[in-house]
């Protein structure tokens, strides 16, 4: 089961993300910010980590499982996670992590080169900006692999 925004996610997260949407709308007209993950369980984590990893049968069955749609075999070209089950922020209930897509003029970008408002500057890095200045982690600094479209609350030891 797929838990919808901002269901299972710690209440101040949520806050910050309502708070950066005018923002980022601002900085980059044309495309607003839609987040579509918080919590996950650890099925749904499984199902994730399995993805580019395992064959598309088998991640389709985890995905079943876990109560996600089939993905394609192109998808399944590509690994999403680096986080087992139990080791994503995703995991924790309520959740300090949320994954958002950027959408320009209704079209979800996926791609870290988005740039709805062609001013040369990439939207997720824009996000992230806005993010680390409302006190956030973004997972587009993570080296070796980087979550474009990650933010979640500082370790809670330096909340």
């Amino acid at each position: 089961m797929m838990y919808p925004w901002p269901e299972r996610v710690i209440p101040i997260l949520v806050m910050l993300v309502g708070l950066m949407t005018p923002q980022f709308e601002q900085a980059v007209p044309g495309a607003t910010m839609k987040p579509y993950s918080g919590y996950r369980t650890r099925a749904e984590q499984t199902a994730y980590y399995a993805q580019g990893r395992l064959s598309l049968a088998q991640v389709n069955e985890y995905r079943r499982t876990a109560g996600l749609d089939p993905i394609s075999a192109r998808e399944n070209r590509h690994r999403i996670t680096l986080a087992l089950p139990g080791e994503s922020e995703h995991n924790s209930n309520p959740s300090p992590a949320v994954d958002i897509v950027v959408v320009c003029h209704g079209e979800e970008l996926w791609a870290y080169e988005a740039d709805c408002d062609r001013d040369g500057v990439s939207d997720y890095l824009e996000m992230g900006r806005i993010g680390e200045k409302a006190g956030l982690v973004w997972g587009g600094r993570w080296r070796g692999f980087p979550d474009i479209g990650h933010l979640e609350l500082p370790p809670k030891g330096a909340r």
